[in-house]
């Protein structure tokens, strides 16, 4: 296939784009992981006016077969041990890593309120627990973040025309990052050039009110 398409009516014909300005990308299927896992999930009613719900995972992840270019060369630039298939670039083994953003356990658990509150109101209140395990964030198991817990919780009077909600989100103002990856310096693209860490911060803690009235 031309990629820069210079044929006559293609879309660089007049030759005016070169060089970084012409890009290709395509999809290769170059690997295989093997998963193994339990999941469990379940709820309870303890009373009429009280719940419980939780799931809990356990998951056991790993390439079985995959060989990085990125972590060869631009990336983490580790030694390289194999060559990818088709392309024939020099790559690292990842055979026996463990996906990244992949958590070998979670779980959540919540207890819910619902019940009248005087002749017209009803009375709703949440409290929810989420944890995520440790996660790499790179297929050569360099870089991790850490275990997250999330509270979130929220208490709601309401009737049939208005309603107030107050609610907390990440109520232990956990500050573990979401998300985590590895990048170039702003203008430094090249094999050698230096690398930074780029990272998606969490929420902070936050409280509020919602009020609405139908009518």
């Amino acid at each position: 296939m031309n990629w820069d398409n210079t044929d006559p009516g293609g879309w660089n014909e007049a030759g005016v784009y070169s060089g970084f300005q012409v890009g290709q990308r395509t999809t290769l299927n170059e690997g295989s992981i093997e998963n193994k896992g339990i999941e469990f999930e379940g709820s309870y009613v303890l009373t009429d006016a009280w719940s419980l719900n939780g799931n809990f995972t356990v998951m056991d992840s790993e390439f079985t077969e995959f060989c990085d270019v990125l972590s060869a060369g631009g990336n983490w630039r580790l030694p390289a041990d194999g060559v990818a298939p088709v392309t024939g670039v020099s790559c690292v083994d990842m055979s026996g890593n463990t996906p990244p953003e992949i958590s070998t356990s979670s779980y959540a658990i919540g207890v819910a309120y619902a019940a009248p509150f005087g002749d017209s109101w009803n009375l709703r209140g949440r409290l929810d627990l989420r944890n995520n395990g440790p996660q790499w964030m790179d297929t050569a198991n360099v870089m991790k973040i850490g275990e997250r817990n999330l509270v979130n919780g929220s208490v709601t009077l309401s009737n049939d025309t208005m309603s107030a909600r107050f609610y907390v989100a990440n109520l232990l103002d956990d500050d573990t990052p979401r998300h985590a990856s590895i990048g170039t310096h702003w203008g430094a693209n090249g094999a050698t050039s230096p690398r930074g860490l780029l990272w998606t911060p969490t929420r902070p803690r936050e409280m509020g009110v919602e009020l609405s009235y139908s009518f």
